[in-house]
């Protein structure tokens, strides 16, 4: 017994061995790496996204998948009482966790809450060519903003580990109502120094530290330096900050990070195993020959054919792992409907009539796209759950016979039919010039199309639309554009070129509100903001399904479907396809469940890493 008790011992001292512990791993993306590490205030790009999930953390707020609303982190939140005063308007009083610190050990506070939010509707963002968030659902803050009173009654902090965030009755209901106190606390010592939150009993504000001085010290100049300098502005270089790991160095393609031994652990206490962690971007041709050289362990959000189809090879052998997941984005055509050759719904309805979709899919993607018909990514619980892939939320109010009943199968799927786009146009009185192109009075329907230079999609585009357009009598020319000025000039942070269309990618935030999207750009006129398309109805939708009471889940699907359908009629953007992304990790990486987290830098905190055993 003894003898086999010690041979036990010597193979468990040989596994452990064989199989030792890793400190250090590289991440691929094939998406490019803005730089935009703060907020989305300055960009929302995807691999952007996944280092603000890396570095940032101890959210208020999280969602619950099963019951299809957002709740409070008890990680962050001790506990939270709910109020509401004679008017109807909503307090949330939430008592932070008194163990809470950033990476530098400096403690985190209410205060750093209310700074936070402070931060994000100050106008002196848009002066950095930043988007303040709007929290017009918080009481006071068009007053507060117009300069009419000097503290934010919305947000309120009676004690160090107390804050109290209220929301208008003229907001309630909104579906995802506590979703909108989502907030994330950042180090005022580093972004504001010699600034301090203050609240004298009705509502916060900044203040001088040193009540002596004359001017304020929070401005656009101080921001500049502590947020944009180039070389440690805060929103790419953070040196301090409340995530999972710290960010080291980032040279414009590769970031380095360090685990934050400050971090207490996320909603489930799990803590990050892997001391340190690299990121960077590697284009589709180069990615593969990395994982196989071993410079590379994990390869995030593969889509494209030859690295998916080498990696699902080396997956068959056995040599690696993969993890598949839906995106919650899609891919689609933008249209600049201002623009008065494609402001009419007939015309872009003709454009879309003389697409391929399903050839595009195939040459471009090589079929891992997935066809889509509407504003809506095949990973969204929304689409799930009316497809059949994912079970309904709990919502007491509906029965499974009704659930049934819901579909998004009226949806016009615009296949290629040459003739219809012929007979839409001349129904919009677009008739054909001596030069064989569509002229409505003296418009030319001739248009630009922009198309990302990271991109390797106009092939396609030319052999499964262009040739058709031209067919009935549209002229496209095409421009590729840098990633990082399309995305501007779309969402509007810039100037638009003379760009009629888009061709661009998008996720979705869990809190899926398009009304936000809605902004009046000419009086009496609602107006989607990124495409600029004007139509009451299609707003009235969105408001609808925002003003579903929390936790009435089939209702707002329902809406949902109503929004989709009117969306698809009028067709501010062409929707082309979503994706299911491969993740692919070599065998020593275990508890990596990016199917269950959608981001890797979330997956990554339970994941564990070791040499794999030959």
């Amino acid at each position: 017994m003894k003898r086999l008790l010690l041979t036990l011992f010597v193979i468990l001292l040989m596994h452990s061995a064989l199989a030792e512990e890793v400190s250090h791993i590289t991440v691929a993306n094939p998406n490019p790496i803005i730089g935009s590490f703060f907020t989305s205030l300055w960009g929302r790009g995807t691999s952007d996204f996944d280092v603000k999930s890396l570095i940032h953390g101890y959210d208020l707020i999280r969602w619950d998948s099963e019951n299809g609303m957002f709740t409070y982190d008890p990680s962050v939140v001790r506990h939270i009482t709910v109020m509401e005063n004679a008017q109807g308007d909503r307090s949330y009083v939430f008592t932070i966790a008194d163990d809470l610190v950033y990476s530098d050990g400096t403690r985190i506070t209410a205060w750093d809450y209310a700074f936070s939010m402070l931060l994000q509707i100050a106008p002196e963002i848009e002066a950095l060519s930043g988007v303040p968030e709007k929290k017009d659902f918080l009481i006071g803050y068009d007053a507060y903003m117009s300069g009419q009173i000097p503290y934010f009654p919305g947000v309120h902090v009676p004690s160090d580990h107390i804050i109290v965030l209220t929301i208008d009755h003229n907001y309630l209901p909104f579906f995802y109502e506590m979703g909108l106190l989502s907030c994330s606390p950042y180090p005022i010592h580093v972004i504001a120094p010699g600034v301090i939150v203050r609240d004298d009993g009705y509502g916060v504000y900044l203040a001088n530290m040193d009540y002596t001085l004359s001017e304020p010290l929070f401005s656009v100049e101080l921001l500049k330096s502590t947020l944009q300098d180039p070389d440690s502005g805060y929103i790419t270089f953070p040196p301090v900050v409340a995530g999972p790991y710290i960010l080291t160095s980032w040279d414009g393609t590769k970031a380095e990070f360090v685990r934050n031994e400050k971090y207490k652990g996320n909603l489930n206490g799990d803590l990050p195993s892997i001391e340190t962690l690299t990121y960077t971007y590697v284009n589709n041709r180069e990615m593969i020959e990395g994982f196989k050289n071993g410079t590379l362990q994990v390869l995030n959000k593969v889509i494209y054919t030859e690295p998916l189809q080498e990696g699902l090879q080396l997956v068959s052998e056995g040599r690696t792992q993969v993890s598949r997941y839906p995106r919650t984005g899609l891919s689609f055509i933008a249209f600049s409907c201002e623009h008065e050759e494609v402001r009419s719904a007939l015309v872009r309805q003709a454009i879309s009539y003389c697409m391929d979709k399903d050839g595009i899919i195939s040459s471009y993607t090589k079929n891992s796209g997935e066809r889509v018909n509407g504003y809506y990514g095949i990973g969204q619980w929304m689409y799930r759950v009316l497809a059949g892939l994912a079970e309904p939320p709990v919502d007491s109010r509906a029965s499974r016979a009704d659930w049934n009943k819901l579909s998004i199968d009226s949806l016009k799927r615009y296949d290629l039919d040459v003739e219809k786009a012929r007979a839409l146009l001349e129904q919009d009185g677009w008739k054909l010039n001596e030069r064989g192109i569509r002229q409505q009075g003296d418009t030319e329907l001739s248009l630009l199309l922009v198309c990302p230079e990271e991109s390797n999609i106009l092939p396609s585009l030319e052999e499964h639309w262009f040739t058709y357009l031209e067919e009935v009598g549209i002229h496209v020319d095409t421009r590729m554009m840098p990633m990082k000025q399309m995305v501007r000039e779309y969402y509007g942070w810039e100037d638009r070129t003379e760009a009629d269309m888009f061709f661009l990618g998008s996720n979705f935030d869990i809190l899926f509100d398009p009304a936000l999207y809605f902004g009046i750009m000419e009086e009496d006129h609602m107006s989607w903001s990124y495409t600029r398309l004007e139509d009451e109805q299609l707003y009235e939708y969105t408001k609808a399904m925002s003003e579903t009471e929390p936790g009435h889940v089939y209702e707002y699907a329902r809406k949902w479907v109503a929004f989709q359908e009117r969306f698809n009629e009028m067709l501010p953007m062409i929707p082309i396809y979503g994706n299911t992304y491969s993740d692919f990790f070599i065998n020593g990486l275990t508890q990596y469940h990016v199917e269950d987290t959608i981001s890797w830098a979330n997956a990554i905190i339970p994941a564990k890493m070791s040499k794999p055993i030959k």
